[in-house]
């Protein structure tokens, strides 16, 4: 994995979330939900591991 600060992150880090919520869409949609509804659990596993290091109080700033 690159080393990247600041912006870059930042910038990476809401296309993650952009792609994981297209996901979110499709999943839950009535049609899909039966078949595909254990991917929502796995979705916020992925959610949590692409943002558990922003969560402290240095990064809050960059989402303001």
């Amino acid at each position: 994995m690159e080393n990247y600060k600041g912006e870059k992150v930042v910038e990476n880090l809401l296309k993650a979330l952009t792609y994981v919520t297209e996901v979110i869409n499709i999943i839950s949609k009535p049609e899909n939900k039966e078949k595909y509804s254990f991917l929502i659990y796995n979705t916020t596993v992925c959610v949590y591991n692409i943002i558990r290091f922003t969560i402290k109080t240095d990064w809050t700033k960059n989402y303001i």
